[in-house]
């Protein structure tokens, strides 16, 4: 048996840190032979510091169309080498951050000046649009935390106090937006079991600073609580978050709930779905429907919209 090194994550911390879910992981271990985990005395698979970067950027070449049998056997170094070519950002240590605000915000959560922290990101909610916040500090804030947790930079405490803060600093955007005139009515709300809701706030406020009448219904959204709201708040769409699978602690799987969903709300009423557990979701459905992978693509589909016209 190997020997367990110091450094190695479970593949609930991969799961967590990469984005990848342990269904795809193991296909990409047991089928292509992707990784090579080190065993406890116990069978239990543990990752190292190159498996989850290595993840990562398999999930990153995929998502831009790589086949994953034809890169899954390549190392860390050639990996990078085709993400320079693919004009992916390559991964770097958590010492060599690029964002020198984000450094600056991991260095205070480090030191615990929760005083400077919170005047740092005041000062720049005051000075950006809603938009370049979220973007050049928020999600690569969010996107380095989860490392920083799993080097031991900081502790799950600082997480989730950074985490509650940029919760604050979301809830003060949204308050301070503003409405247009449109028929877009939009729900946003993550399935029952998934307490995840960082993602939705976000796109809460990226739907109302472009002037989107919305309903935040937040996380653990039991189904059928969802569909009345819809049909109360007269919604044009709905966009459902899914981060966990049944067997990670949603109460059901995410086809059921779009099933459900699909058949107890009004057919006009376009759904979006988006989140780590639906990445991969293959569903036909006779209303308008698509799975959302990033902010990105949700931005065009907000900044797309017509006066008085549903977007598709």
């Amino acid at each position: 048996m190997k020997k367990t090194p110091q450094t190695s994550y479970k593949i609930r911390q991969v799961v967590n840190l990469t984005g990848v879910s342990e269904f795809v992981l193991r296909a990409w271990e047991n089928r292509y032979h992707a990784f090579d985990p080190m065993r406890t005395n116990t069978g239990r698979r543990m990752y190292s510091k190159n498996d989850v970067m290595k993840a990562r950027l398999l999930f990153e070449l995929t998502e831009q169309g790589h086949k994953i049998s034809e890169i899954a056997s390549f190392s860390l170094q050639e990996l990078q080498k085709i993400a320079e070519k693919s004009a992916l950002p390559i991964l770097e240590p958590v010492e060599k951050i690029k964002n020198t605000l984000v450094e600056k915000l991991l260095l205070l959560a480090q030191q615990q000046d929760w005083d400077e922290v919170q005047i740092q990101f005041r000062n720049q909610r005051e000075k950006k649009s809603a938009r370049t916040f979220i973007h050049e500090i928020i999600l690569p804030l969010l996107s380095e935390l989860g490392m920083q947790v799993a080097f031991k930079k900081l502790s799950i405490a600082q997480e989730h106090i950074m985490s509650a803060m940029v919760k604050e600093h979301l809830y003060m955007l949204r308050k301070e937006s503003f409405s247009q005139r449109n028929d877009l009515r939009l729900v946003l709300a993550g399935q029952e079991g998934d307490y995840h809701d960082l993602g939705l706030l976000i796109a809460l406020v990226l739907a109302s600073h472009s002037g989107i009448k919305t309903l935040f219904l937040g996380a653990n959204v039991p189904k059928r609580d969802l569909c009345e709201a819809c049909i109360k708040f007269k919604a044009t769409h709905l966009l459902l978050s899914s981060m966990l699978s049944k067997k990670e602690g949603a109460k059901e799987e995410i086809l059921n709930n779009v099933q459900f969903i699909d058949e107890h709300i009004p057919s006009q009423i376009v759904m979006w779905v988006v989140g780590r557990n639906a990445a991969h979701l293959s569903i036909g459905l006779k209303r308008t429907f698509q799975i959302i992978n990033n902010f990105s693509e949700f931005e065009i589909q907000i900044k797309n919209k017509k006066q008085g016209t549903v977007l598709a």
